[in-house]
């Protein structure tokens, strides 16, 4: 998280505030703490990145020139995040959406901004809309050219050998 908030003064901010792992790393542990249910230190997380997202408006609202755009929408979308997942977590497993969602999550993660440049630099479009049609459509794509076939080998994998009779 500290070199999330440091990465206005870096350069490629972008990149140690979003698109590369080491800026965005803390959100991936924060699914691990989640998970953990340490919601002592998720509130800590929640304070932390309340006051940064405070920090990042105020950059924007006094013209003070850093590249805090993304960071906005990373500080936003991480509390709404701690919000709804712990909440999301208490429904049953066996839940569609749940299991759908899921199954979304990381390709749409990884390939979104990918298709938002190949949609724009390709296509010459900037509408949003087509953007997120186009990550979702992709991300689809990938869940079915990858992750469904390598789902059933490691699920075969794992069967324990059958005896012979």
């Amino acid at each position: 998280m500290a070199l999330f908030a440091a990465s206005p003064f870096l350069p490629a901010s972008t990149f140690w505030a979003y698109t590369g792992l080491p800026g965005i790393f803390f959100t991936f542990v924060t699914g691990l703490l989640i998970d953990r249910k340490d919601f002592n230190f998720l509130r800590l997380h929640a304070v932390v990145m309340a006051v940064l997202l405070v920090g990042f408006l105020l950059t924007k609202l006094l013209h003070l020139n850093l590249p805090t755009g993304i960071h906005i929408n990373v500080a936003f979308g991480y509390l709404i995040a701690l919000t709804v997942i712990p909440w999301l977590d208490r429904l049953p497993s066996a839940n569609r959406w749940d299991k759908l969602l899921g199954l979304f999550s990381f390709p749409l993660f990884l390939c979104h901004e990918v298709v938002a440049v190949w949609v724009q630099n390709l296509l010459h479009l900037t509408s949003p809309g087509l953007f997120l049609v186009a990550a979702v459509l992709f991300s689809g794509l990938l869940i079915l050219a990858v992750e469904i076939p390598f789902d059933r080998i490691r699920y075969a994998v794992r069967q324990p050998a059958k005896p012979e009779t």
